[in-house]
């Protein structure tokens, strides 16, 4: 199996699936302020990304093709969703485990996510740098929100 191919599906840890197994899983272990953590924290990336892009538009360092705004929203590099996600994972389970192997795996898994859409072309490492700042204040922040929700 080539590598690109290997990069793409451990990239994955920073998608939409894992996230939403994640919290269904919370949900269903009875976590609801858990689960409320992380859907908040997905609202926020994402305002806060689709703020900065539409303000700011950077082709991706393999440029993709637009035809309207929705397209052009995803040939956007700057901030990478992805290290975003990957890091609102990763400081969740470092802050909510005294396992100090699994909190430090989740750490070093949020990093090579972010590393890996450089090396697939999906992003500047600026892009990623940025992602994995956001996911982690926005963690935060929805922890502090998610008081007032649950």
């Amino acid at each position: 199996m080539p590598f690109s191919e290997i990069a793409g599906d451990l990239s994955a840890v920073g998608g939409i699936p894992i996230y939403g197994a994640i919290t269904a899983g919370l949900l269903i272990a009875g976590r609801l302020n858990d689960a409320v953590t992380l859907v908040l924290s997905f609202i926020l990336i994402y305002a806060f990304v689709i703020l900065v892009r539409s303000l700011w538009f950077r082709p991706r360092p393999k440029p993709e093709r637009y035809t309207n705004l929705i397209t052009k929203f995803d040939a956007n590099s700057f901030i990478s969703i992805h290290a975003a996600r990957a890091a609102i994972l990763a400081v969740f389970i470092w802050t909510r485990t005294d396992n100090v192997l699994l909190g430090v795996f989740a750490a070093l898994l949020a990093v090579i996510v972010a590393s890996l859409r450089v090396h697939l072309r999906r992003h500047y490492p600026s892009d990623v740098v940025a992602g994995l700042v956001i996911g982690t204040i926005a963690l935060y922040a929805a922890d502090a929100i998610a008081v007032f929700f649950v």
